[in-house]
């Protein structure tokens, strides 16, 4: 008896501890599945997440975009703001006293344009304000800002135009008749004989910021016949930063000869030189003769040395003397 209830006991003990276990893994089996229930809501979140980074990226991608359009057309208005204020620099120059050196009661050599009348003939037209053929146009002051040429030192700025006036970039090309036209119109032909180039070259100086009263178109005779040129006032200073190429020159008059064919090192000195100026001066803002006594400064005279002035009919011959002249400076 005592060894069955022994027995019994230890059998229900046994039981007992099945039992217990039995119920130990359904609390931890459903502690499992409300685990993988948090790890499956998770998932769920963490893919919701996923898919509003990816909405937030293509939104930011999206207003970037926006933003690099919208620089684009910032970019775009500063440009027109830049040459909207070059445009009410150049047409409000400062005031300048009118040169003494210019007569502005005697007008200079008339320009004038030939026109097509509608019955197919040639005509002309005179410019009666030698000032009036002088313009500034988009592209000069574009040009002017792209090139920062008002910041840069004046003789830089000229030398820089020159090139930007002569061939190739403008070649050379002879009227038929006398034609003087704006620089727009020389630069779009890319072509100009030598008073067409020459107000090409002024109007970019006007662009640049050069005073009205240190460049100008000069007409006169010369040593390769009846010509027109530009004349540009340097100081020492100028003269100096051309380095060793305009050694030993002082402050005066300079000549930049824009039908070259070639950019040479130095400009000439208008005094002493083969060029006389005996048909007055002309830019944006003055025009007249040059009075007597300053003649000796402008290389100016109404009578040349006899044989000192020739005129060489044909003008590519003409232009082609002087680019030989300018070769041996």
């Amino acid at each position: 008896m005592g060894n069955f209830l022994i027995d019994f006991l230890d059998n229900l003990t046994g039981k007992t501890q099945i039992l217990q276990l039995q119920t130990q893994l359904q609390n931890k089996q459903l502690a499992l599945n409300d685990a993988l229930q948090g790890i499956t809501a998770l998932t769920s979140e963490l893919n919701k997440a996923k898919e509003q980074r990816d909405e937030a990226n293509r939104q930011i991608q999206a207003h970037q975009k926006t933003i690099d359009q919208q620089n684009i057309q910032v970019t775009e208005d500063k440009l027109t703001i830049d040459t909207l204020k070059a445009t009410l620099v150049a047409s409000s120059d400062p005031p300048i006293p009118e040169p003494e050196f210019l007569d502005q009661s005697k007008p200079p050599y008339t320009p004038v344009m030939q026109y097509t009348e509608t019955n197919g003939r040639i005509n002309v037209a005179e410019i009666k304000d030698a000032r009036d053929i002088f313009t500034l146009s988009l592209f000069q002051k574009q040009k002017s800002i792209t090139t920062n040429w008002p910041n840069l030192p004046k003789i830089q700025r000229l030398m820089q135009i020159w090139e930007w006036t002569i061939d190739p970039n403008i070649k050379y090309s002879a009227d038929y008749g006398d034609n003087w036209q704006p620089g727009m119109l020389t630069w779009y032909r890319k072509a100009g004989d030598c008073e067409c180039k020459t107000i090409f070259f002024v109007e970019a100086c006007w662009a640049a910021g050069i005073p009205a009263d240190e460049v100008f178109l000069a007409t006169g005779p010369t040593a390769f016949g009846y010509h027109v040129f530009p004349v540009v006032l340097l100081s020492s200073n100028d003269i100096a930063e051309v380095g060793s190429a305009m050694a030993g020159k002082s402050t005066g008059w300079y000549i930049f000869e824009a039908t070259l064919n070639f950019l040479p090192n130095a400009p000439y000195a208008l005094k002493n030189s083969r060029y006389w100026i005996d048909a007055g001066l002309s830019n944006w803002k003055f025009a007249g003769i040059v009075k007597p006594k300053f003649y000796d400064a402008f290389n100016a005279q109404t009578q040349v040395a006899a044989g000192a002035c020739r005129e060489i009919e044909n003008s590519l011959e003409k232009v082609q003397a002087i680019n030989d002249f300018w070769k041996k400076m």
